[in-house]
């Protein structure tokens, strides 16, 4: 076993370790191995199930692309109703965690949307677990970010551009102070249009 440290949890994510510890008196880096292990062989075990349900002609690859679609908006629903990632702030901006959100453009006809969204502190707390109706494009322009999609990591850097699909539930959080994001939503989603209301 490598004496190496690799990740640092949020005060959340330790405190309910911390409440498995207790009640299974394993060591925490343990339990939170078995929890990620877990996790990754049912993403994988979902990809291997789908390639065989598409192999044996039982679904076509867009079928399963929309059956993994409606499952994810059927988790999003369930354990996020009506949720709204940012917040309207007095300034008219939005926040989520560590980030900060300005519209610059939407369509009079709502079939797209450009906001700008910078880390405001150096906190790194992320906006929450989220999906949207509509395709999101994260452009970066400046620091670094990392993206969480459907529990895959992604790490932007200036110049790269990522697609999140529509109904793909996300998460991402600010590295440093430099990051800074164009984001182009089509269609234009409610939850980045709350000054407008």
């Amino acid at each position: 076993m490598s004496t190496r440290k690799h990740l640092v949890l949020e005060d959340d994510v330790y405190e309910a370790l911390l409440g498995r510890r207790d009640m299974t008196g394993l060591p925490i880096g343990r339990i939170g191995n078995s929890i990620l292990r877990t996790h990754i062989a049912a993403v994988l075990l979902n990809d291997l199930v789908g390639k065989k349900l598409v192999e044996a002609g039982r679904l076509s690859h867009a079928e399963y692309r929309d059956v993994l679609h409606q499952a994810s908006e059927d988790l999003h629903r369930i354990s996020r109703p009506g949720y709204a990632p940012v917040e309207a702030a007095e300034d008219g901006t939005m926040v989520s965690g560590s980030w900060k959100f300005a519209s610059i453009h939407r369509s009079d006809d709502g079939s797209f949307q450009l906001m700008e969204c910078w880390a405001r502190d150096a906190l790194k707390q992320p906006i929450g677990q989220h999906s949207h109706s509509a395709d999101e494009f994260l452009i970066a322009v400046g620091g670094r970010c990392l993206l969480v999609m459907e529990g895959f990591p992604f790490t932007l850097v200036k110049g790269n551009v990522l697609r999140v699909p529509a109904g793909a539930t996300h998460s991402a959080v600010p590295l440093d102070a430099g990051c800074h994001l164009l984001v182009l939503t089509i269609p234009a989603t409610p939850e980045y249009s709350l000054h407008l209301k």
